[in-house]
Parts: structure tokens; sequence; C-alpha cells
């Protein structure tokens, strides 16, 4: 076995620690930042799936609107961490920390729930 033969082979656990502590380090990186692009696409899904149980957007609407008044009067107090249990972030959300929301801004699911029924206003005005 020549001295280059050697050195090369006792390179090895050297080599696979720096792959462990890579993998360690950006495995969860890359975790994080698949749940953030799909978390927001499996909440609109869900809405769109509610809506067409229910047969019709608008009550979901309303409800995601109430909720988020009540919000606002309403002090929370709560993990961070639970936020993906609840309909809407009771969270207020600042800095760093607003790029880890789960929930999409209530308005934007309101917005993507009308655009399932865009005559709703013509209905709406037919019935007042």
């Amino acid at each position: 076995m020549t001295m280059a033969e050697s050195g090369s082979v006792g390179q090895w656990p050297l080599r696979v620690a720096t792959a462990a502590i890579v993998l360690f380090v950006l495995g969860p990186v890359a975790a994080a930042l698949v749940h953030l692009v799909l978390s927001p696409k499996r909440e609109f899904e869900a809405d769109r799936f509610a809506a067409r149980i229910c047969e019709s957007p608008h009550g979901l609407a309303d409800a995601l609107i109430r909720l988020e008044q009540a919000s606002e009067l309403v002090e929370f107090r709560a993990n961070p961490a639970t936020e993906p249990l609840y309909i809407i972030n009771p969270f207020a959300e600042e800095g760093l920390a607003a790029l880890f929301v789960t929930h999409p801004a209530v308005g934007e699911r309101v917005r993507r729930l009308r655009e399932l029924d865009p005559d709703w206003r013509e209905k709406l005005r037919a019935v007042a």
C-alpha cells in the first residue's frame, strides 16, 4: 500500500462526518422551506374543499372575517408553536417570524373563496 492510498482511506471517516454535519444542519432548513411553500397551498385547498362541501364559499368567507375581527378584540396568549392548530393565525407575527407563518392572510383566503362564486354580488343584491 502506498502512502497516497493509506491517506485517502484515513480521510473516509472525516468525509462521512462532514456529510452528516451538513445534512444535520441543512435538513431542518430544507424541511422548513418545503413546509413554507406547501402550507398556504394546503390551506387554500382546504378552504376550497370546505366551500364545495357546504355548496357555497360565502359562509366560510364570512366566518373567517368574523374570526379575524374577534382576534383583534381579544388578547390572545398561547405558545406560537400551536399556530397550525388554529383556523386563522391569532398571533401578531412581525419581522423574521412573519416568514414562518403557516396560514395565509385572511383577506387573501376570503378573496379566493369569493372568486369561487364570481356572481355572488349580484345574488346578494337580488336577495336584498
